[in-house]
């Protein structure tokens, strides 16, 4: 792979509406991640073109110009990087899930640097193959969470074709109360039967993260198989409300305790990200920042049937969805004051993550997000990717669209889970157990 190019890009306009972003406690703290979109085309992309949409955004996006400054964002006249590389040695078909290092197709910048102020929230890289292109985006999620980038990213695609696009919003609503004492957060976390995190739980997490990056795409269901898999745990579950989310994270949790050889003695806990935009007031559906609350089951039996893990799933996640929610009312603002007073106290049991057999399943779901939704063409001749590959942030269960070519969703494992699919050899019978629903 060889650079050709590289440039930076400014907005359009110079009027700037305000100069600087405040940033919560959850935004500092998701400074230690980059997250990276990667779509692979099997056509080329106009740099030039694309670099006038990138323009055109960021006259809407102009947080994504500034640079961190402790507490917050100040926006500033760097822009953002452009890179366009040439790489002749791959082709469109080399990008299956797990064969590529898509690393290499993003411009990534360490975090650390990012939070010194000394390196860009964004970067856009375009890669030259052999019969199309790929198209790698790196964004600070300091600024935007997974439904703000990947809804980012769609707009650049408008952006870049003349299209219109909705206006982002990154400023939360005013918050008028008043941070409580420490001791009294500190209760409230207890009360909630939120968990304490010790000194060597954080230690333990430093050791293991780069093996959590571990990852395996391990299987495709089909829109049929989904149906499926929700008639029936919806039905024996007695959940008539049941989502296709909570019955496929019920069926995969089920088969995950059996992957990883859990006992009848042990309990497990299922958790999953919950968006907080149009749920919690002052946060619209058009926030692009941070917006996510963590759930967390009661602890169920690792033997516990797929239906009886939906319907623990079920009442556990349907409060929170309701619109608005009180109780993910609650959950936010607690999670703020714990951030704001780095008290060691999280909604999710963490130490079940770093087990030997792990018995914490954490997921993020991004199937409803829209990751496809991307067109670079003239409106006659669409140009839309023919993959689009999973940023790695090390969830240990991935929800993730398949392409449209055949609907669906595609199950990815990461640390433990995925290493223990790779010992699997091709006939054992836990896969007729995962595609039980598409027989």
């Amino acid at each position: 792979m060889r650079r050709t190019d590289r440039e930076t890009v400014r907005p359009m306009t110079s009027i700037a509406p305000r100069t600087s972003w405040p940033l919560t406690a959850i935004d500092r703290f998701a400074s230690q991640w980059v997250i990276q979109g990667t779509w692979v085309f099997d056509a080329p992309l106009d740099a030039i073109a694309l670099k006038h949409g990138l323009a055109r955004l960021l006259d809407v996006y102009p947080i994504l110009c500034g640079r961190m400054s402790r507490d917050r964002i100040e926006r500033g006249d760097e822009g953002v990087p452009f890179v366009v590389e040439s790489d002749m040695t791959h082709a469109v078909q080399d990008f299956a899930p797990s064969r590529v290092d898509v690393t290499r197709f993003g411009y990534r910048c360490r975090p650390a640097l990012i939070r010194r102020g000394r390196a860009p929230l964004l970067t856009v890289t375009l890669t030259q193959l052999r019969d199309g292109c790929v198209l790698g985006i790196c964004a600070s999620h300091t600024c935007l969470d997974g439904n703000g980038f990947y809804s980012m990213v769609r707009n650049l695609s408008r952006a870049t074709t003349g299209r219109d696009f909705p206006q982002p919003v990154f400023a939360r609503a005013p918050d008028r109360s008043r941070l409580r004492r420490r001791t009294a957060v500190a209760r409230s976390a207890r009360d909630a039967g939120w968990h304490r995190l010790t000194l060597l739980d954080v230690l333990r997490y430093a050791i293991a993260r780069p093996r959590l990056l571990d990852r395996s795409l391990v299987a495709r269901f089909s829109p049929e198989m989904l149906r499926r898999c929700k008639t029936a745990l919806a039905r024996d579950s007695s959940c008539e409300r049941l989502s296709t989310n909570s019955a496929l994270l019920a069926h995969v949790t089920r088969c995950a305790g059996t992957l990883l050889g859990l006992d009848a003695r042990s309990r497990i806990v299922v958790s999953a990200a919950v968006d907080q935009r149009g749920r919690v007031a002052g946060l619209p559906e058009s926030f692009a920042g941070n917006a996510v609350s963590l759930a967390a089951t009661a602890p169920i039996a690792a033997r516990a049937s797929a239906a009886d893990i939906a319907r623990s799933i079920h009442t556990r996640l349907e409060p929170l969805l309701e619109r608005p929610s009180t109780e993910l009312e609650s959950i936010t603002a607690l999670t703020g004051e714990v951030a704001a007073h780095r008290l060691p106290y999280t909604p999710l049991p963490g130490a079940r993550l770093l087990e030997p057999g792990p018995t914490l399943f954490y997921t993020n779901s991004f199937w409803k997000f829209p990751v496809y939704d991307v067109d670079f063409g003239d409106g006659t001749h669409p140009v839309r990717p023919v993959r689009a590959i999973p940023h790695n942030l090390g969830d240990p269960i991935v929800l993730w669209p398949a392409p449209p070519s055949t609907g669906g969703i595609e199950l990815y494992f990461s640390g433990s889970l995925a290493r223990a699919v790779a010992r699997l050899d091709s006939s054992d019978d836990w896969w007729n157990s995962l595609y039980r629903f598409d027989q």
